[in-house]
C-alpha cells in the first residue's frame, strides 16, 4: 500500500503533516471515519473521527460542515479510482491564510 503525506489540521489551528499508508489514515482519529468538507482548489477532501474532541473549529463554512470538533485530516486523490497522492502543509496553511484562521 503506497504511503502519502496528509495533513492534519488540529483543533487549536495548528497543522501538522503526517506521512501514512493511504488505507490508515483513520488511525489518527477516533471513531468511523467521516467527509466533513472539501477544498477543491487543493484537490482534496477532509475527514474527521466520528468520535471528536471537545474544541470546535474556525474553517470556512463554505468548504467545511458547520460544527466540527477535533482534528480534521486533508487527504487527496485523484481520478476516477481515487489514487492517493500527496498534499504537504504549506498548501494547506497557504489555504487557511486565505480566510484568516491562520495568521500570515
Amino acid at each position: 500500500m503506497d504511503s502519502v503525506y496528509c495533513v492534519v489540521i488540529h483543533s487549536d489551528q495548528s497543522v501538522e503533516e503526517i506521512h501514512v499508508p493511504h488505507g490508515e489514515v483513520h488511525t489518527h482519529l477516533t471513531g468511523k471515519l467521516q467527509i466533513v468538507g472539501a477544498i477543491d482548489e487543493l484537490n482534496a477532501i477532509a475527514v474527521s473521527g466520528s468520535e471528536t474532541g471537545l474544541a470546535e473549529q474556525r474553517l470556512p463554512e463554505n468548504n467545511f460542515e458547520p460544527g466540527i470538533c477535533g482534528d480534521v485530516i486533508v487527504v487527496r486523490t485523484v481520478g476516477d479510482g481515487a489514487t492517493p497522492i500527496d498534499i504537504r502543509a504549506p498548501e494547506v496553511e497557504t489555504w487557511l491564510k486565505q480566510y484568516y484562521i491562520l495568521r500570515p
